[in-house]
């Protein structure tokens, strides 16, 4: 059975830490969505990361459940128009 990577080690390996190349790719690919997203979209992104539901971020930003998953979707395009897909 493999061992399972820690969340410092899985980090470790999404900066690239052991290619710089893809260091700098993922750095350019964090700046680009940057650019891409409000700041409410940030915020949100950041909530969907730690795996809060859409309903607890609504709550939080006293905002209608249609309004979170509507701000869900242009993350997701903004992160598909990065990605080139």
């Amino acid at each position: 059975m493999a061992k399972k990577k820690s969340l410092s080690e899985g980090d470790a390996f999404a900066r690239g830490e052991d290619d710089p190349e893809a260091a700098a790719a993922a750095e350019e690919i964090q700046r680009q969505l940057r650019e891409r997203l409000t700041p409410r979209q940030t915020e949100i992104l950041s909530l969907l990361l730690e795996e809060r539901p859409p309903r607890e971020i609504a709550l939080r930003f006293g905002l209608d459940g249609r309004t979170v998953e509507r701000e869900i979707a242009a993350i997701q395009q903004a992160m598909r128009d990065v990605h080139g897909e």
